[in-house]
């Protein structure tokens, strides 16, 4: 009874080590290594905390083994059972221990390939968030972009190329990692491949647009220099293209001394600058610039512009000797012309007077104004006599003397023309008047009832309402009474405004200024009247 006694207690203590070690069984022989570095790194966690759980329970397969062989010399009737079930537990235990140690071989296994895709991954993003930047077609607008790029540039360089030991760091691991011939070899490999050969096409991407943007800094330099010569040019041109022939005779022989040194000045100066634009530009060509288009337009552009300046010059030269031949006329039309100008800047004013008595003074000094225009006429009619003459005598300046004898006619005309509708908007100042007198008699009123209705306090009592309320009434039918009257000047303004009166806006002002008073006055009248309503009720009560 007492060795089944034993052999009773000793099956059971085996069966729950037994069942432990079945248990236990799945976490070391299990092929889940993760799909992460966080996943990977819980799970050799959880591992971690297995192995001195294993070791926790050696003693109790020892004990147990103790116990077995202790029941075996002493020839316990179930010897055979005793240690076939021994044997099968340290079998367990070694199974268990040796599947335990190779599942944490092969758990830092993948905590180093998760570490390596996770820092692959982590360059991987860096250099997409830097390519749009090297694979950009923005080369800039202008010099000064241009060198902003450059710069900019020059900091993702200085980037990549500390970023280059990241990647040979992760070359590195991989290399070591396949070297010692890691599970997952074969992709580590792949990916550290890719990796390497993005950086590659980044650096050739940097360098392509480093050359481009070298390139566009070139381009930018000669158009802007290529500009300078134009705009010389254009200069050149404003002094050829000068209308200016001359005072007189004396002055237009001296204009055309300076014009011809001048002339001989610039053919050298300019034939210089000019083939300085064409060497730069045949330079970038030689050099193979990626925009040789740019180039050859710049190019044809200025030397175009040249020839369009010295078939300017020529009729410039032309033009000073025509003009010495008539210079005597232009003297006398120009000083009718200028005898015309002061008196048109006589009547070019905009005062119409402010009241009837200044109006009245500004229409009697237009009429002694008028009166004076008989000695302008005798001399415009002298300057249409001597143009016929001229045209006459030198055929050739015939358009010229034409177009003088025009201006002349034309000033005059003008001037006539200014004196009718000054003498003509001076009549209609003088009978607008009475319309603004009347704007300015409504609007005093409107702002003297809108001080006396709104002047009174609020009555304390019911007789003090009651008369409120009477002097409102008295107020309201005022002001019904005047209503006639506001439209009336209302009516009157618009017909003056769609007339097209020449003080339109003036009057559209006032028709405004007067209506919003008046809309005013008729709001706070009509809140009075109920603020007075509820006043009185109130009183009553």
């Amino acid at each position: 009874m007492e060795d089944a006694l034993k052999l009773y207690q000793f099956l059971r203590d085996l069966q729950d080590e037994l069942q432990w070690l079945k248990e236990k069984e799945p976490l070391v022989t299990s092929t889940d290594l993760g799909n992460s570095l966080l996943s990977v790194q819980s799970l050799l966690k959880k591992h971690q905390a297995l192995e001195p759980e294993i070791q926790t329970h050696e003693p109790f397969v020892q004990s147990l083994t103790s116990r077995g062989h202790q029941m075996i010399r002493s020839n316990h009737f179930a010897s055979e059972q005793v240690s076939s079930k021994v044997q099968e537990m340290q079998e367990k235990l070694t199974s268990l221990k040796d599947g335990a140690a190779l599942r944490k071989l092969r758990l830092l296994d993948a905590v180093q390939s998760q570490t390596f895709y996770t820092e692959t991954n982590e360059a991987e993003n860096w250099m997409r968030e830097k390519r749009p930047y090297f694979a950009s077609n923005d080369y800039g607008k202008d010099e000064d972009s241009v060198q902003g790029l450059i710069k900019k540039l020059e900091v993702l360089q200085r980037d990549l190329v500390t970023f280059e030991k990241t990647i040979e760091k992760l070359y590195s691991l991989s290399h070591e990692l396949v070297e010692r011939k890691h599970f997952d070899s074969e992709n580590i490999s792949k990916v550290s491949a890719a990796t390497k050969e993005h950086y590659t096409e980044l650096q050739k991407l940097s360098d392509k647009r480093k050359q481009r943007l070298i390139d566009a800094k070139k381009l930018f330099k000669f158009l802007r220099d290529a500009d300078e010569v134009g705009e010389f040019i254009q200069e050149q041109m404003n002094i050829a293209s000068s209308e200016d022939y001359g005072r007189d005779v004396e002055h237009v022989e001296i204009l055309i001394q300076k014009f011809e040194a001048f002339m001989v000045t610039l053919n050298n100066a300019g034939e210089n600058r000019i083939a300085g634009v064409n060497h730069a530009g045949q330079h970038l060509l030689d050099e193979g610039h990626p925009e040789p288009e740019k180039v050859t337009n710049k190019v044809k552009e200025i030397q175009h512009t040249w020839e369009e300046f010295k078939e300017l010059a020529s009729a410039r030269q032309e033009a000073l000797h025509g003009a010495k031949q008539v210079h005597m006329f232009d003297r006398t039309a120009d000083e009718t012309i200028q005898w015309i100008t002061e008196k048109d800047a006589a009547i070019s004013t905009e005062d119409y007077g402010h009241d009837l008595e200044s109006i009245q003074a500004l229409v009697r000094k237009h009429q002694t104004f008028e009166r004076d225009l008989a000695a302008v006429k005798d001399q415009v009619e002298a300057v249409v006599s001597e143009a016929k003459r001229l045209a006459e005598l030198f055929p050739d300046a015939r358009e010229h003397i034409e177009v003088k004898h025009e201006e002349t006619v034309e000033a005059w005309n003008e001037l006539l023309e200014k004196a009718a509708i000054r003498r003509d908007k001076l009549q209609q100042a003088e009978h607008l008047q009475a319309y603004f007198d009347t704007f300015r008699e409504l609007l005093a009123w409107v702002n003297e009832t809108i001080a006396k209705v709104t002047a009174p306090e609020l009555a304390k009592d019911v007789a003090g309402a009651e008369a409120l309320i009477s002097r409102h009434r008295e107020y309201r039918k005022e002001i019904d009474g005047r209503q006639e009257t506001v439209d009336s000047f209302s009516l009157r303004g618009k017909t003056l405004i769609r007339e097209g009166h020449f003080l339109a806006d003036e009057i559209e002002d006032k028709v405004k200024l007067l209506h919003q008073r008046w809309d005013f006055l008729r709001n706070i009248c009509a809140a009075r009247k109920e603020i007075y309503g509820k006043r009185d009720l109130s009183n009553t009560v």
